[in-house]
């Protein structure tokens, strides 16, 4: 996030079976949140999902404590960061999510497309990530 002075830096440790992230220089992890009441979600905005999508989106929002739009990239390094909890978006190209995936595993968080499956470049431009496999199990189940 250059215009805001921020670098985001995953770490994974293979022979330890570690990872974790860096922003500047310093340990980040996503929040521990479990239940969708408790969780602020965001998107980058209502436009930029299908009808149906945003549907979708809704389900899980009205679940949720607070619903956020804006931020693009910079909600997945808020929640890699702790200060969101669930990221959820469509329509998106493979070079707009794989560089994101490794940042927010190493953070702690789960990431996957909307049927559960893992990010991929051919992925349908699905994505919904969470801070704990809990909270995205609760969200991807209402998908």
């Amino acid at each position: 996030m250059p215009c805001l002075d921020e670098l985001y830096i995953g770490f994974f440790d293979e022979v330890q079976n570690l990872s974790s992230v860096k922003m500047n220089g310093k340990f980040i992890s996503a929040s521990k949140k479990n239940d969708l009441s408790d969780a602020l979600i965001a998107t980058s905005s209502p436009n930029a999902f299908s009808k149906e999508g945003f549907q979708k989106f809704q389900k899980i929002s009205e679940k949720c404590k607070d619903t956020y739009y804006g931020g693009d990239c910079h909600n997945y390094a808020l929640l890699a960061s702790g200060h969101i909890d669930i990221v959820m978006e469509h329509k998106l190209s493979s070079y707009d999510m794989m560089a994101l995936v490794p940042i927010l595993l190493a953070s702690g968080a789960m990431v996957t497309d909307w049927s559960g499956q893992p990010i991929k470049t051919q992925n349908a431009g699905e994505i919904l990530a969470a801070s704990t496999p809990e909270l995205h199990a609760s969200a991807l189940s209402l998908l």
